[in-house]
C-alpha cells in the first residue's frame, strides 16, 4: 500500500488523524445549529486522535515517478495575459473606511 499512497506512503495512522481532523472541523461548523451533535462528533474526533503538529499535514508532493502541477500555476504560466479584473481592483482602491461589511480575522 505504501507505494500507492502518496500522501501518508500507507500510514494508515496518519489517515485516521485526517479523517477525526475532518470530523473535529465539520463539528465546529455546524455548532450553532446543533450544538448537541457537535459536541459529540468533536469529543469522539478529538478521543479517536487528531493533528496535533505540522509534520501530520496531508501533503502531495512531487516525487521521482510522479509529478504535481497545481493548476493556477499552470493556467499563470501558460497564458501571458493574465490579468486582474477591474472589479477587485476598482473594489481594492477604496479605502478600509468605506466598507460597509465586516472582514473576517
Amino acid at each position: 500500500l505504501g507505494a500507492a499512497d502518496a500522501i501518508y506512503a500507507g500510514n494508515y495512522i496518519s489517515w485516521l488523524k485526517l479523517a477525526n481532523s475532518e470530523k473535529l472541523r465539520m463539528a465546529m461548523r455546524v455548532r450553532f445549529v446543533e450544538p448537541a451533535l457537535a459536541q459529540k462528533a468533536a469529543e469522539e474526533a478529538v478521543e479517536s486522535g487528531v493533528m496535533t503538529a505540522a509534520s501530520d499535514g496531508a501533503r502531495l508532493a512531487s516525487t521521482q515517478t510522479t509529478q504535481v502541477f497545481n493548476p493556477l500555476e499552470e493556467v499563470w504560466n501558460a497564458y501571458t495575459d493574465t490579468r486582474m479584473g477591474a472589479t477587485i481592483d476598482a473594489y481594492m482602491r477604496i479605502p478600509d473606511s468605506a466598507h460597509t461589511s465586516k472582514k473576517l480575522p
